[in-house]
């Protein structure tokens, strides 16, 4: 020790060593004793200080002036790349104690220098120093307003207390953002939006604790009450919260060990069903050695230093299949010549005995930084390159691709590109401003978006390259009230303003034409009730533990959900008092399912947690295997059933061809039993191409070649056999603006000319018939009108109206008044009522949502369809009336007969349950089979003898259909298709281009030639029947369905839509993913919602604002989104101080990940405009820039194993 009390040496557990060196004490002379001098570590990082005794002019008292840290020393030579300058005031109060005035950072390469904080004190009325300690009063940050002047960020008022420093009463940044006030005694506190809070202290051990917080009633926010209660048990030591009542009056109680560890919890403790958790605890540590529910145990086990070696779970929840099992996790330690422990192996819960190792390996450079992880198939992922500051700045992957990147001083990322072996580097650039806001991002088309903030920070303006800003302005709590998008020149063509209560929950959504939704809350935040443009409510309630117990609709009907101690839903009761039950092992896992619709479903899992089994309602087991790190290799059938599907991936891996080597980690073959399926991938300059071989079984060969750009645009696709290619353009925004389609040496654009509403949808578009399409929308981005024409010729003029619920109200053609609809809508917004030249139909529904009576009014003639149901399952079981059918259904739920007045629809499933046969009256008519992603491959017209393949291009949609002959073996084309945006917009037949436009949610109304003229067109029933149709037929339907002739279904990818019901013949894959109804068609609202998987309802597939932010089928979103979605499950927690290297790294990968998705995905696909629930594009905004600032965040803090001393002292300059 340098002196008593003063640290000389931090050390961490796995050795990281932090080493403060300090002046002699020289005898006689104490103004500069024990001075700390520098700061080292043992990765080779030192910072060294410089004192001043003259830095102010009133004082000689010794100051820091200067910290300058160099991140790569070697021992000998200290070359600093960073400064940190200090500059002081005089205090004219007490000299003694100078005032540090500002905080200027340099970087020491360039000699570049930024002001990164300014202070002022409160003075009195003669401008001298008044109060001791001196008082902050303002703090400036380093930037200037547009005028070029710096300004006050922060701002601090304190109470009189004469000479000395009184207690706080306001903080609030620039022009009263973010405002709190503090009374006189400090007990209460209001908020930036008015809601005061009242905090009691109570006596503890001589401190003073909070005892209680009461929130005070506001005209949007109920009085709360929350409590806590020091009184210990006996043996238990004073000083710690022992009772706590929640704010809905549960309490939660808590019995803890000498050291005043936590050793129960106990959750509604007074309740019916207290939920439990207990603790053990390290001798020497404060680490938890156990953590035990009703479900599971964990364990936890360190090295002597406190690094933790094994961690596992066991099964301990009683009646469950796996009670007993256990899964463990080993972690291996390496110590560095530095004396650091870095983990180079992890080895997960897989059982060797079941033939998996899953085994992952890390290295390491002499100074702690990772260089490789190998995971457990022998994938090597090496950063081959680092700057002085320990940051990767090239990162070689398993497949040979090099990301690259590089930093500014502070270790920010300020470039990130890609580097192949056949293409030049693609990169993306960041640019900041002083305070570390994000403020531009360039892409490697070299397109730029930037954004404005305000001087409290908050994100005011986002400018795409193609100059459409999109505008937010704030409430004083920080939260979005409104958000507008325009050109940047003319008035907004969007906005929607939202407001919160007192305590910043959302209260109210006001669409841009009065849409008003409210909202409340209970006391624990819980949204308790959602009233609708129409005054109409659904309230919800919450247990103790604010669980969803209740769903009140407004129609009155009641759904109820129970829950099992981890929070699991495992008891779902309709409206029509129909339960489905779901049963978990202790590890979370699903292990039955029981619906009176779908059946019972059971699964079993492996060590890992993955399922390896899955016994569907009939009793048909289907098996899975993985390899070591997890991937899905094989999915197997009963024998004689279907054949199993196989999964390979990686290619040859003793191969180092650059066709090899592209496919490490990526999927490379795929055969189903019905395809075989072979990839490969191939990186060129500006993009990466993707080659996909289909084998038929039985003859037919199609290959599919497409290409991406480096921003994971699609560029081009290229059809099976016949070698036609659609191109497509991208605009400044990475917008589609133009299709080519290539055909031999012949090229015309189906589309062109496509321009976009600011930051929406599609507004224009010129067909390759010559006519051009125009879109109109309000202001809330809803279609309302869609013209077709070519001069003084006009194809389609047609109007849409909205309720103010955004359900469409009406379509008006203006070409023909015969055609136009009207639609009204029941409480729940389900289809009621529509008018058209198809007559007058009514629905009504029970209260599930299942369709109970059809009728129809046609020459004052009415016929109505009653449909009926068991009291037990949502099953169709009979249609009488002006129809008469009776249905059954296997274990499953899926309708294998279907007798029409004596005509028998026979439907036959096969082992994935998939429709595998139709038959009449016991003749098979057709057979069908399936791709591994389950989409119609192969359909044989058993009566004809025709074969038909169909092949799905990169975004899920059908482009081709063949006529395969068995017996020769050679397909012959049928037809190709064209797609944007989820929409068909061109079919090619006998080499013949046909354009075809849609209506407002993407199904096909017309088809024209080259010249314009009208070859096909159709008007269809509410629920997708054809109502009328000439010319030659299209297949097309709503989106993602095609129409079966033998049958009358739609096929709808994993489903089969029947329109005369308006319902489904198999229940959802997916289960109650969008409700009670397991078989009704999006929602029963078809003009609003599509269903482009048969799996989940959505909006339509285009950019139009829209209720649903779902998956589709076709969508170009799609895979954004899903990106997204991939990206948010594996998002880590936040990144601290005390996570390792390995841990920095992962969590700045999969944060980086995160914030490139959110990027590229609200870059190209607006957020849609939802009912309550759903996103909004401002929310999107808020959580891209959230989710960029974590990946910043984590980049910053590799500095505590990658940066060390830089990181410290950057946090430090950082600190306001």
């Amino acid at each position: 020790m340098f002196g008593i009390g003063f640290l000389d040496e931090i050390n961490w557990s796995d050795g990281y060593k932090i080493q403060l060196e300090r002046s002699p004490h020289i005898i006689g002379d104490d103004s500069r004793r024990f001075q700390l001098l520098a700061i080292s570590d043992n990765r080779g990082q030192r910072a060294e200080l410089t004192w001043s005794n003259s830095a102010v002019t009133n004082s000689t008292i010794w100051v820091v002036s200067k910290i300058e840290i160099d991140t790569d020393y070697d021992g000998v030579d200290f070359t600093p790349q960073i400064s940190v300058d200090y500059a002081y005031a005089e205090n004219t109060l007490t000299p003694a104690n100078p005032k540090i005035s500002s905080v200027t950072r340099t970087d020491i390469s360039n000699s570049t220098t930024d002001i990164i904080a300014e202070y002022s004190y409160v003075t009195d009325a003669a401008n001298l120093d008044a109060l001791y300690p001196p008082a902050l009063a303002t703090i400036r940050d380093g930037r200037v307003d547009n005028s070029g002047n710096a300004f006050d960020y922060a701002t601090f008022t304190y109470q009189s207390n004469g000479p000395f420093i009184g207690k706080v009463t306001s903080t609030e940044h620039f022009g009263g953002a973010i405002s709190h006030a503090f009374d006189a005694a400090s007990s209460t506190v209001t908020n930036p939006l008015g809601r005061d809070t009242v905090y009691t202290t109570t006596l503890v051990e001589g401190l003073e604790r909070v005892s209680s917080v009461q929130g005070v009633a506001t005209s949007s926010c109920l009085g709360t009450a929350l409590n806590y209660d020091y009184t210990p048990g006996a043996g238990e030591p004073e000083g710690f919260v022992y009772e706590r009542t929640e704010r809905n009056a549960s309490k939660t109680t808590y019995t803890r060990n000498s050291k005043g560890r936590v050793l129960t919890k106990t959750e509604d403790a007074d309740g019916v069903a207290p939920r439990v958790t207990t603790y053990t605890w390290h001798a020497d540590y404060k680490l938890p050695l156990t953590r035990t529910t009703s479900q599971m145990s964990e364990t936890f086990s360190y090295s002597p230093e406190g690094l933790l070696t094994q961690y596992s779970q066991s099964d301990v929840l009683l009646g469950s299949p796996n009670n007993g099992d256990v899964r463990t996790w080993d972690y291996w330690y390496s110590t560095l010549a530095s004396g650091m422990k870095v983990l180079t192996l992890l080895d997960g819960p897989g059982l060797p005995s079941n033939g998996i190792v899953d085994e992952i390996t890390y290295t390491y450079d002499v100074d702690g930084s990772l260089l490789t992880t190998t995971d457990a198939n022998g994938l090597v992922t090496t950063i081959t390159a680092m700057n002085s500051m320990g940051q990767p700045t090239e990162i070689t992957n398993p497949d040979s691709t090099k990301w690259v990147f590089g930093y500014d001083i502070l270790g920010r990322v300020t470039s990130s590109g890609l580097d192949t072996v056949s293409a030049s580097q693609a990169t993306n650039t960041y640019t900041y401003d002083v305070v570390g806001q994000l403020l531009s991002i360039t892409n490697t088309r070299g397109n730029t978006w930037t954004f404005t903030y305000d001087e409290a920070r908050r994100l005011t303006d986002t400018t795409s390259p193609d100059g459409e800003v999109a505008t937010y302005t704030h409430d004083a709590m920080g939260n979005i009230t409104r958000t507008e998008y325009s050109n940047g020149i003319s008035a907004a063509t969007f906005w929607e303003d939202t407001q919160f209560d007192e305590l910043g929950r959302l209260l109210k959504t006001i669409g841009a034409n009065g849409q008003t939704w409210n909202f409340s809350h209970d006391v624990e935040d819980n949204l308790s009730a959602i009233t609708d443009p129409t005054s109409l409510q659904t309230t919800q309630s919450f247990d103790a533990l604010n669980r969803l117990t209740d769903v009140v609709d407004r129609a009155g009907f009641t759904t109820s959900t129970e829950h099992n101690d981890a929070d699991q839903t495992t008891k779902f009761t309709d409206p029509r008092l129909i339960d489905t039950d779901t049963v978990y092992n202790g590890f979370g896992e699903v292990v039955s399912e029981v619906s009176a619709d779908r059946g019972t479903i059971s699964y079993s899992y492996n060590n890992r947690g993955q399922t390896t089994s899955m016994t569907d309602a009939r009793g048909i087991i289907t098996n899975y295997d993985y390899d070591n790190s997890g991937r899905l290799i094989t999915k197997i059938y009963p024998s004689g059933t279907l054949a199993d599907i196989v999964f390979e991936y990686d290619g040859d891996m003793s191969s180092q061809t650059n066709l090899n080597l592209w496919k490490r980690g990526k999927l490379s073959n795929i055969n189903d039993g019905i395809i075989d399926t072979r990839l490969a991938y191939r990186y060129r300059s500006t993009s990466v191409k993707v080659d996909t071989l289909h084998h038929y079984a039985g003859g037919g060969k199609y290959r599919v070649d497409r290409a991406y750009d480096y921003e994971g645009n699609l560029i081009w696709f290229e059809y099976p056999v016949s070698k036609h290619r659609v191109f497509y353009y991208y605009d400044t925004d990475d917008r589609v603006n133009r299709i080519k389609l290539k055909i031999g040496s012949s090229k015309t654009y189906p589309l062109s000319n496509i321009t976009y509403l600011p930051n929406g949808p599609v507004n224009a578009m010129t067909y390759g018939d010559g006519f051009t399409q125009a879109l109109t929308y309000d202001s809330s981005y809803r279609l309302t009108g869609i013209t077709d024409s070519n001069g003084t010729t006009t194809l389609r003029d047609v109007d849409m109206g909205y309720t103010s619920r955004d359900n469409l109200s009406s379509v008006t053609d203006q070409l023909d008044a015969l055609r136009n609809e009207n639609f009204t809508y029941s409480t729940r917004e389900l289809l009621a009522s529509a008018n058209g030249a198809y007559g007058a139909l009514g629905f009504t529904y029970d209260a599930v949502g299942n369709r109970t009576s059809r009728s129809s009014t046609v020459a004052a003639v009415t016929t109505t369809d009653t449909y009926s149901y068991l009291a037990t399952d949502n099953r169709l079981a009979s249609i009488s009336g002006g129809t008469a059918r009776t249905f059954t259904h296997d274990a499953a739920g899926n309708v294998t007969y279907d007798n029409r007045s004596g005509q028998g629809y026979g439907y036959t499933y096969d082992a994935a349950n998939r429709m595998e046969s139709f038959s009449i009256n016991g003749v098979v008519q057709a057979e069908y089979k399936y791709n591994y992603l389950g989409q119609q491959a192969i359909r044989t017209l058993t009566q004809t003898g025709q074969v038909i393949h169909s092949i799905y291009g990169p975004d899920g949609n059908r482009i081709a259909e063949f006529d395969f002959d068995p017996v020769s073996k050679v397909s012959t084309l049928i037809r190709e298709y064209v797609w944007f945006e989820g929409k068909p917009i061109a079919v090619i037949e006998g080499g013949v281009v046909y354009f075809v436009r849609s209506d407002h949610i993407g199904k096909p109304v017309f088809a024209t030639d080259a010249t314009g003229t009208k070859v096909w067109e159709a008007t269809y029933l509410p629920f997708g029947g054809v109502h009328t149709s000439s010319g030659a037929n299209i297949n097309l339907r709503f989106p993602g369905q095609w129409f079966q002739s033998e049958s009358g279904l739609h096929q709808n990818w994993m489903r089969d839509y029947d329109p005369t019901t308006g319902r489904y013949i198999q229940a959802d894959p997916l289960g109650l993913v969008d409700g009670a109804s397991v078989y009704g068609y999006a929602r029963q609202n078809p003009g609003r919602y599509v269903d482009p998987r048969g799996e989940q309802s959505s909006g339509p597939t285009s950019k139009i604002g829209s209720t649903t932010n779902g998956p589709s089928c076709g969508d170009p979103c799609e895979p954004l989104r899903e990106r997204v979605r991939i990206a948010k499950a594996v998002r880590p927690k936040g990144c601290t101080l005390n996570d390792s290297v390995y841990s920095l790294y992962y969590k700045t990968k999969q944060w980086g990940e995160l914030c490139q998705a959110r990027k590229e995905r609200d870059a190209k696909c607006p957020a849609n405009f939802p009912l309550p629930g759903g996103q909004t594009a401002a929310g999107e905004t808020n959580r891209r820039i959230r989710d960029c600032g974590k990946w910043v965040e984590c980049n910053s803090l590799l500095r505590r194993n990658s940066l060390g001393i830089l990181g410290t002292f950057r946090l430090l300059s950082r600190k306001y």
